[in-house]
């Protein structure tokens, strides 16, 4: 009966590790999704940037 009763403790321990994998996956997909709008942020930073130069350098 020990083992039965170790071996339920050890599953439940696995699904509550499984479960905090998981809820991770979903904060690393987040993060992946925050850096991509950051990156096309700059981008947009980055060509106005650009474009006041080539202004300024024709004005």
């Amino acid at each position: 009966m020990g083992g039965k009763k170790e071996l339920e403790i050890e599953e439940r321990e696995m699904k509550e590790i499984d479960g905090r994998m998981r809820k991770i996956e979903r904060e690393i997909k987040g993060l992946e999704e925050m850096g991509k709008e950051i990156e096309e942020m700059l981008g947009i930073v980055r060509g106005i940037g650009e474009e006041r130069n080539l202004l300024w350098l024709k004005g």
